[in-house]
């Protein structure tokens, strides 16, 4: 689209240093929040406000039919790494949730229900909202 060549190498390995700061809960639920917050804007881009509804709908629906199946195996077996998943997955959809309302709803409502966009944060520190980071791409 951009006329930028582009090459795959399938068996390239790539290692991420990662601080150890971002692997814990916070970072992870934060991190979530702004990932369900931005597919949100993504596809009100993409498809409008009657298919981001749709979506939304069908994210809820898929939710609560496989979130407790989900669930209920991840703690029978014990499965920590699954129940966190979940956890993670619930914050990105009700988030995926809350963006769409603040997408569909009229401004009066969106700051009666107090309905902001996670803060982003830089590798610096800098902070800024996910709205703004979208506007720039």
């Amino acid at each position: 689209m951009a006329g930028i060549a582009v090459w795959v190498q399938p068996a390239a390995i790539v290692h991420h240093r990662v601080q150890p700061s971002r692997l814990e809960l916070p970072a992870l639920i934060a991190a979530s929040r702004r990932v369900g917050w931005g597919f949100c804007r993504r596809d009100f881009r993409a498809y409008g406000g009657l298919g981001l509804t749709a979506l939304c709908l069908a994210r809820l629906c898929k939710f609560a039919i496989f979130g407790p199946f989900r669930y209920g195996m991840a703690r029978l077996s014990g499965n920590q790494p699954a129940l966190l998943d979940l956890r993670l997955y619930a914050v990105r959809n009700g988030n995926y949730v809350m963006a769409a309302a603040s997408c569909l709803l009229p401004m009066r409502c969106v700051q009666w229900l107090k309905l902001e966009a996670p803060v982003f944060r830089d590798e610096a520190g800098r902070a800024t909202n996910v709205e703004a980071v979208a506007k720039k791409t």
